[in-house]
């Protein structure tokens, strides 16, 4: 047995087993040097309230605060991530803010574009500056958005299946009230009222005072609804037109009428087919932005400084 650990072959498989062992302990803190990491200081969620404050006259709630936080998280991966993909050596408008601001400072001075970019970046420029970093912002949630897949011919043969342009009465009328709360039966009264008169004669003077007054001009059935409880706009429709007509009751009693006419109205059109396409696009890239965040904070450590990380991140 002695001799069996003293041969070669044996230290070779040991000093092989050492270093698979080592390596496989070693992998957890690889992964967490490969991982990049967005930090939430103390300070960042101080400014976060100051702003807000600013904007809004009142300090954040724990809701608002954790929406903040996550807003200020998904910026900065963003930023990092047009960082890491070279946008902001691409981005014209980036540039010339670079340049514009170097040569502002170096105005005294003959340096090309390129050195003046260099200088820019080692002076910390891209992150610093909030308008560099809000265009590089929205540069990524921009390329996260051309993912989008709108099913184009699928919307326009659903467009073409839409229902036609609907129309609706506009009724205007004149009524007399009796109050269900002044009378014991107003039905009755109403009644007795209607035929102590001519029907195209003036309005029965013997009614109760309405919070809308005695004449309504150009409402709707779901309006009438309303204002005067279910059914009424059914009595309205039947009604005939110029001469009084009733009882139809009403929420708070019974209504002698007089419509003077029901003129019809289109109802708002449906939907164009650009408007039909324009909503999926706006839908569809709205869906992967949000799609394209989840996997990208899947690729980030985030440290909070402040409040429990769980807390900021929850959906």
């Amino acid at each position: 047995m002695t001799r069996l650990f003293r041969h070669p072959l044996a230290h070779f498989f040991a000093i092989g087993t050492a270093l698979l062992v080592a390596a496989e302990a070693a992998q957890p803190l690889v992964r967490a040097l490969d991982t990049p990491t967005v930090r939430v200081s103390t300070q960042d969620r101080e400014q976060l309230r100051r702003q807000w404050l600013s904007e809004t006259g009142a300090m954040p709630s724990a809701e608002e605060m954790r929406a903040l936080v996550r807003l200020h998280i998904d910026e900065a991966i963003l930023f990092e991530e047009a960082l890491r993909l070279g946008i902001a050596e691409q981005d014209t408008v980036v540039r010339d803010r670079l340049l514009k601001n170097m040569r502002f400072v170096h105005a005294d001075q003959r340096l090309d574009d390129a050195a003046l970019l260099r200088q820019a970046q080692a002076l910390g420029m891209l992150e610093r500056d909030p308008v560099v970093r809000r265009r590089l912002v929205q540069r990524m949630q921009h390329r996260l958005e051309s993912q989008a897949m709108v099913d184009a011919p699928a919307l326009a043969a659903s467009a073409t299946q839409l229902q036609p342009e609907r129309t609706s009465a506009l009724f205007h009328f004149e009524h007399v009230f009796f109050s269900s709360d002044l009378r014991a039966d107003p039905m009755r009264d109403a009644r007795q009222a209607l035929s102590g008169v001519q029907r195209s004669q003036p309005a029965p003077t013997q009614g109760d005072g309405f919070l809308l007054g005695p004449t309504v001009a150009g409402m709707r059935a779901d309006a009438l609804g309303q204002h005067f409880g279910p059914g009424f706009a059914s009595g309205i429709a039947a009604a005939p037109v110029g001469v009084w007509h009733g009882p139809i009751a009403s929420s708070f009693g019974a209504h002698l009428v007089r419509v003077t006419s029901a003129a019809t109205r289109p109802e708002a059109a449906p939907p164009t087919l650009r408007q039909v396409l324009l909503h999926a696009r706006q839908a569809a890239e709205k869906e992967a932005l949000r799609s394209g965040m989840e996997r990208l904070r899947a690729r980030y450590r985030i440290v909070d400084d402040g409040d429990a990380l769980e807390m900021a991140m929850q959906p």
